[in-house]
């Protein structure tokens, strides 16, 4: 019998309602992205002058050890992570003129539809950092879900800009970076590098970029 996906099996391992932990995993071949790589470590960055305006680059934020007590921007003010949580979560940093933007936004909306009734949420979160993302927080929502039907809150939410690797990364992305890596490099693959976590906030699985959502489903089966 064709085992189930990853994505599937975790949002089953994890739902809420039943308060089931998943169980311990293991590797399942090549093709699963379990790489025995070192936790993920970014490189320093300096500031950023972008449309949101010039932000000076702090002293490092300590890794979180809560996820949910984090809070993340949205809509220019910070809201709880735990707003927005769900019995499964899918986190990706999002570029809206990167080359791959058309089918990592058309597969995200396509698991955010297909699993939101087994409670997946899937949050995206622009970044300046790879290059330049030249819109606002708010126009990058509104390309989302106007140009790939992106954005159905609450079950996908496109969150403000935040920076995903070095010493000004946001304590999400320092939390996500502990995950193995699947690329047998020690840093986050800006843009579009995925991570699975279950209803309490643990990574499961981590994707690289050249993956789509549903192409990593795929994958794992």
């Amino acid at each position: 019998m064709r085992s189930q996906h990853t994505l599937a099996l975790a949002l089953a391992a994890v739902a809420t309602s039943l308060d089931v932990r998943p169980a311990p995993l293991k590797p399942l071949g090549r093709r699963t992205f379990l790489g025995a790589s070192a936790a993920a470590l970014a490189a320093p960055r300096a500031a950023v002058a972008g449309s949101d305006g010039v932000r000076p680059a702090p002293a490092a934020i300590p890794v979180a050890t809560k996820l949910f007590d984090l809070q993340v921007p949205f809509k220019g003010k910070p809201q709880p992570l735990s707003k927005f949580r769900g019995s499964a979560h899918l986190v990706v940093n999002i570029k809206m003129d990167d080359p791959v933007a058309g089918e990592n936004f058309n597969a995200l909306r396509y698991v955010a539809a297909n699993y939101a009734e087994k409670g997946l949420r899937v949050w995206a979160f622009p970044t300046e950092q790879g290059y330049y993302e030249p819109d606002v927080s708010e126009l990058v929502r509104a390309k989302a879900y106007s140009q790939f039907g992106f954005g159905t809150y609450p079950t996908a939410v496109v969150f403000d800009k935040i920076d995903v690797i070095g010493n000004t990364a946001h304590p999400l992305y320092r939390y996500l970076a502990l995950a193995t890596n699947p690329n047998g490099v020690g840093r986050l693959t800006v843009n579009f590098e995925k991570f699975l976590l279950d209803g309490d906030g643990k990574p499961l699985r981590r994707y690289p970029r050249k993956f789509t959502a549903r192409g990593a489903a795929r994958r794992d089966g």
